[in-house]
């Protein structure tokens, strides 16, 4: 099960011109039905489908798999693609009418990866559309998204930082004020201007490389208590490595992220990329080696266990009641008899990295 997983998780940062190794080829042909609907099962939460699909038609191995993996495989891109595709009209209405107006602004994470980052717009799964007002002019922004038919959600929050609209088709825009982690940096250091693949002849920003993984890092690192690590927000953070891999500042990205933990766990992702086939710049892999790597078994794991809230009693309570059909919680993904065993040596592994990566930090001064 280890191998076909592994090679299913390299298939998803695997290029054309790098392809398949034989050993890779073998594993996928040779992967019983059993094996490839466990995987299914354990892919599930992480969001990669419809990247997976599409990488698996572009090496011509898609029509091999049993059809206990094709068929959720191919409806989940057929979604996202139909889904993506109301996203982008919206996102194009709501650019037009921003620029109509002399107005712009910056574009973060999924819709904008979708865009510019994957090999096809279908393939990045987006819940919604992310915006963040360009600075001073928030209030601008919000006034033109209720223009456009846009309304606060009453399915979320209002808050400091942020409101969440909606419109009828029921596409959400979550329109930010201000980025907390960049509060302190002037406006002209964390963005740039950049040009969109399926909307053109608008103006709009998106954060500058190194700011963009230092959000990337930071959003894992909030999301992971609840959530655990998502395979797809790690391949976000691959393709933005690959991409800008000649204008990264190691030492711009460690100040951007600020506290130890985050710097350590974007180390530990950078090796399990590496490791995964994906080359990396020659700093970031030399500062990577002073972490313990995060292992795919690791996150796979933690994506089971911390949506629980394991290994804390609460946790327990949960599993209990949903094992006894007391209070049943299907949007949770049940961990394995060996998670519960193997946790320890997961939270040891975080512990250590902090103190480690101060030798990552050492290196990298003595190298200037």
């Amino acid at each position: 099960m280890k191998p076909l997983l592994e090679t299913l998780f390299s298939l998803l940062l695997t290029t054309r011109e790098r392809g398949l190794a034989a050993r890779q080829r073998a594993i996928l042909a040779g992967a019983s039905e059993e094996e490839w609907r466990r995987a299914v099962a354990l892919l599930t939460p992480h969001k990669v489908f419809p990247l997976l699909s599409y990488q698996l038609r572009a090496f011509e191995l898609f029509e091999q798999l049993p059809a206990a993996a094709r068929e959720p495989l191919h409806a989940m891109h057929d979604d996202v693609r139909n889904r993506n595709a109301l996203l982008m009209l919206t996102l194009a209405r709501i650019l037009r009418l921003l620029s109509s107006r002399g107005e712009s602004v910056l574009l973060l994470k999924g819709i904008l990866f979708a865009d510019s980052f994957y090999p096809d717009f279908s393939t990045r799964p987006m819940g919604d559309i992310d915006l963040v007002a360009v600075r001073g002019r928030d209030e601008a922004l919000f006034e033109l998204l209720m223009e456009a038919g846009f309304r606060p959600s009453f399915h979320h929050p209002v808050q400091e930082h942020g409101i969440t609209y909606m419109n009828r088709e029921g596409v959400f825009v979550d329109a930010h004020r201000t980025l907390p982690l960049f509060v302190a940096e002037p406006w002209h250091r964390i963005r740039r201007e950049v040009e969109l693949t399926r909307v053109r002849g608008v103006p709009v920003f998106a954060l500058e490389p190194n700011a963009m993984v230092a959000h990337l890092v930071t959003h894992m690192q909030s999301h992971a208590p609840g959530l655990g690590f998502v395979l797809l927000w790690i391949v976000d953070l691959a393709l933005v490595l690959r991409k800008y891999a000649g204008e990264l500042d190691l030492h711009r990205i460690r100040k951007l992220i600020g506290g130890e933990h985050g710097w350590a766990l974007f180390l530990r992702l950078a090796r399990l990329i590496q490791g995964a086939g994906e080359p990396i710049p020659k700093g970031l892999a030399k500062a990577a080696r002073t972490v313990p790597a995060l292992s795919l078994s690791t996150a796979l794991r933690q994506r089971r266990i911390q949506p629980w809230g394991l290994p804390g009693a609460l946790g327990w309570a949960r599993l209990l009641a949903h094992q006894l059909g007391l209070h049943r919680a299907e949007d949770r993904p049940l961990p394995e008899p060996a998670d519960l065993v193997l946790w320890p040596l997961d939270q040891l592994s975080e512990r250590m990295a902090p103190p480690l990566a101060r030798v990552a930090n050492d290196l990298m001064r003595s190298a200037r």
